[in-house]
Formats: structure tokens, C-alpha cells, sequence
């Protein structure tokens, strides 16, 4: 029997969430997801070192994904963290068609 993996997704967009749930019921792996915006509650699930996964969006609204890691660091908690970042809104791209 597998072990379950408990992953967090640490994203103040909800399109993003959704996308990690897609991913991980499409991946048939025993995954255990907890959805967060960066605040207490997420820093908290994150140090308490049953978090195996965690991917965290750099910009968020009470705390920054890149504190957050490196608070965790500090207390010796080893998760594997992905550190996310969504591009700048498309109205500040400047398009080019190759």
C-alpha cells in the first residue's frame, strides 16, 4: 500500500488551486491536498513538518511565499517547496508573433 502525500498549495488564486486539483486527481496518486492563501494558517500547516509538497505563490496577500519558505527553513523543516509566480497581467505584456 502507498503512502499518502500530503501536498500544499499555498496560492491566493483560485484558478490556480483548481489546477493543482485537476493535476492530482488526474495523477491517480495518493495525494492529500490542503488549499491556502499565504497567511498564518498556510505558514502553520508548513512548519509543522507533515507537509511533503508544497508549492507557494511568491506574491501573496498577508505573507510572501519566499518568508514563508525561509521561516520554515529556519525551524529545520525540509519540505520539498516550489516556489510560484504568476507572469505580470497581460496588459503590460507587450505581444510579439514570431
Amino acid at each position: 500500500m502507498q503512502r499518502t502525500v500530503s501536498m500544499l498549495v499555498a496560492d491566493d488564486s483560485h484558478v490556480v488551486q483548481q489546477i493543482f486539483i485537476d493535476a492530482a486527481r488526474a495523477s491517480k496518486l495518493p495525494l492529500r491536498i490542503s488549499l491556502r492563501i499565504m497567511d498564518e494558517t498556510a505558514f502553520t500547516l508548513l512548519s509543522s513538518g507533515n507537509i511533503d509538497l508544497a508549492f507557494i505563490d511568491v506574491h501573496m496577500p498577508e505573507l510572501s511565499g519566499i518568508e514563508a519558505f525561509w521561516a520554515a527553513r529556519k525551524q529545520g523543516i525540509r519540505t520539498f517547496v516550489t516556489v510560484m509566480s504568476n507572469p505580470p497581467s497581460p496588459k503590460r505584456w507587450k505581444w510579439r508573433v514570431s
